[in-house]
């Protein structure tokens, strides 16, 4: 599911005000781009088995246009 226009507004306009949408420090391309729709982190209480709980982190991906890096 997309995101609506307002709120990739509103998402962009506080990326934008935290200061994080600053050249990308692999290859200091200028343009990024957010990856609809959100993405889970869950939290792990053992690092040695993967499992999806209830407590996870709502989290925007952002890409850099110019290599690919996730931040």
């Amino acid at each position: 599911m997309e995101f609506s226009t307002d709120l990739k507004s509103r998402i962009k306009k506080t990326i934008a005000k935290k200061g994080l949408l600053k050249p990308c420090t692999n290859c200091n391309h200028d343009e990024a781009i957010i990856i609809e729709p959100f993405i889970r982190l869950d939290l792990q209480d053992d690092s040695s088995v993967l499992s999806s709980g209830p407590e996870a982190i709502p989290s925007i991906a952002i890409v850099c246009a110019g290599c690919g890096k996730i931040d």
